[in-house]
């Protein structure tokens, strides 16, 4: 073969296996990756792609470390009649249930219980052998923690006669993916809504109850990825970390290509769990608030947008005043507020908004607005004057500003910077993928260019997404990352709630405790304060915030 032909073929190699961390395959080696908590069915996506890629020897050996939401997963040998919870019922409590192509029957995954996912190429082993392995790592764990485990007789693991530690697998073209799953400090109420891997009342425990100090999920984590240190075969196997947003990128091709979702399609998502229904509003401040709207012909966002927190909010006392009318210019897919042609400006509202937060004695006001495309200036000059007579009779309160993106008139922008607001919010509202139908007529690099033009300004900046309305976990964790770097201080994390069956559909209920865990990414991305639940708004408790950072020396 000449030399021409030796290195065409080297290009051609070269192509395919490419210069990502993925694939730089070693000699016994092995990838892992901590994912934090990740819904079911995106991990599930996730490791059938890297299933796809191993089977062709496009990436090495790869351990997937993570927690899901509380979800139920029937495997191929499941019956529906061994869950005992009907499926309504279920989903109003928020577990999940999803029929896998796993071996196995019935198990359940919930926050605090360690899963690990390893896409292994099994080669010579067989099956059993596969399995028996994987149920030493989680014995050899154990054991570092001072649990003594053995082989549960058919699959998994006992400890103190009980179960502790679950198998369930798939083979594929000699790879293997699903995997196990240890309790460390899950809520165990959720087993007695199934019969797990079919063995009826057989009790489950987990390593909290069986420690005197209860080990941290991180540490057992650790110690896990260190177990496969030692192959099937007894041999040592090098090891090294993937991070977990390049390990996510084997799926964001086909993300993108994935159909956005479109109004008018019903829900994806079951019932309302009962995490998000709030009683009706109501009680003397409630009222006096709702006189004070009504006598001055004010807007609020919490009455227009269907706020479901405006019960609790108004009965603290607190509101979100919205300015330039009740129409808007833009018509969002996920927004009640009205859309359409609006009528002229209201000169004097300023002063009937700050007169107003003077009688309701606030000590933080929230002054939001709708689009005001029909403006030059996009009202900049209303939003100036309401702040500056707000400031006039009511020295003592803090003004928060939720502001639109004023079609990227920065003069405007200027406009309001001037006015000095304490606080400047913009809301990303979504991931860069969802816009086209979510905010067809914003644009994700123009939302985030506002923030970093408040921020570098001097000034406290704030953004707000809703979860649930069709992104992805690493779409997320992008997004984040984008809003840290523009070095936005306040992050707020919510639920998206469909307005009328005409909006945008709902895809999922996001778990509170995904909403813990996007808490914990953001404050170590940076972010000062991250309110983040399932009821959170843009408003929510944003005196809280103000009265935090004071706290912490922040203002």
């Amino acid at each position: 073969m000449s030399a021409r032909a030796t290195r065409r073929r080297g290009t051609r190699k070269r192509r395919k296996t490419g210069n990502s961390a993925l694939n730089k395959e070693q000699p016994r080696a092995f990838q892992f990756s901590r994912l934090g908590l990740v819904p079911y069915r995106s991990a599930l996506a996730l490791q059938e792609k890297l299933a796809e890629f191993r089977a062709a020897d496009r990436i090495p050996d790869t351990l997937i470390l993570l927690e899901h939401p509380p979800t139920i997963t029937l495997g191929a040998s499941a019956s529906f009649a061994d869950v005992r919870m009907p499926l309504p019922a279920l989903s109003r409590i928020g577990v999940e249930v999803v029929q896998t192509r796993r071996g196995g029957h019935v198990t359940y995954h919930g926050p605090g219980q360690l899963v690990a996912y390893p896409i292994f190429k099994l080669g010579g082993p067989k099956i059993v052998d596969w399995v028996r392995y994987l149920e030493v790592v989680m014995i050899r764990t154990l054991a570092v923690f001072g649990i003594t485990a053995v082989p549960n007789g058919a699959v998994g693991v006992r400890a103190q006669g009980r179960k502790i530690g679950f198998v369930g697998l798939k083979i594929s073209r000699a790879v293997s993916h699903h995997g196990i799953s240890l309790n460390v400090d899950c809520d165990l109420r959720p087993f007695s809504y199934i019969v797990p891997c079919a063995c009826d009342g057989d009790p489950i425990t987990s390593m909290e109850e069986l420690s005197l100090r209860p080990p941290r999920l991180d540490d057992v984590a650790s110690e896990l990825s260190r177990q496969f240190q030692t192959g099937i075969d007894g041999r040592p196997r090098e090891s090294r970390p993937v991070d977990a947003d390049e390990l996510w990128s084997v799926v964001s091709e086909d993300v993108a290509r994935s159909a956005l979702p479109r109004r008018n399609l019903p829900d994806r998502a079951g019932s309302k769990p009962e995490w998000l229904r709030r009683p009706l509003p109501g009680g003397p401040v409630y009222t006096r608030i709702r006189e004070i709207m009504d006598s001055r012909h004010l807007h609020t966002v919490c009455e227009s947008a269907h706020c479901p927190n405006l019960g609790e909010c108004w009965g603290r006392g607190t509101a979100t005043f919205m300015i330039l009318g009740d129409i808007c210019t833009r018509a969002c897919g996920f927004c009640a507020v009205t859309p359409g042609k609006p009528a002229g400006l209201d000169l004097l509202e300023p002063a009937r908004v700050a007169d107003a937060v003077r009688r309701m004695e606030l000590r933080h006001v929230v002054i939001t607005s709708v689009n005001r495309d029909d403006i030059e200036d996009g009202g900049a000059a209303v939003w100036a004057e309401t702040i500056r007579a707000v400031r006039e009779k009511n020295p003592e309160t803090a003004v928060e500003v939720l502001i639109p993106d004023l079609c990227g008139n920065w003069t405007a922008l200027q406009t309001i910077l001037d006015a000095a607001p304490d606080i400047l919010s913009h809301n990303l509202e979504t991931v860069p993928r969802l816009y086209p139908t979510v905010r067809p007529q914003a644009r994700y690099g123009r939302s985030l260019e506002l923030l970093r033009r408040a921020t570098s300004a001097g000034f406290v900046t704030k953004t707000g997404l809703m979860l649930g309305i069709g992104e992805h976990p690493f779409e997320i964790f992008r997004t984040l990352r984008d809003v840290a770097a523009a070095r936005v201080e306040i992050l707020t994390l919510g639920q998206y709630l469909r307005p009328s069956p005409a909006h945008l559909p709902v895809d999922r209920w996001v778990h509170p405790s995904e909403f813990d865990h996007w808490k914990r990414v953001g404050l170590r991305m940076g972010f000062q304060h991250v309110e983040s639940g399932p009821l959170v708004r843009s408003s929510y408790h944003a005196e809280e915030q103000v009265a935090a950072r004071m706290e912490a020396g922040l203002t």
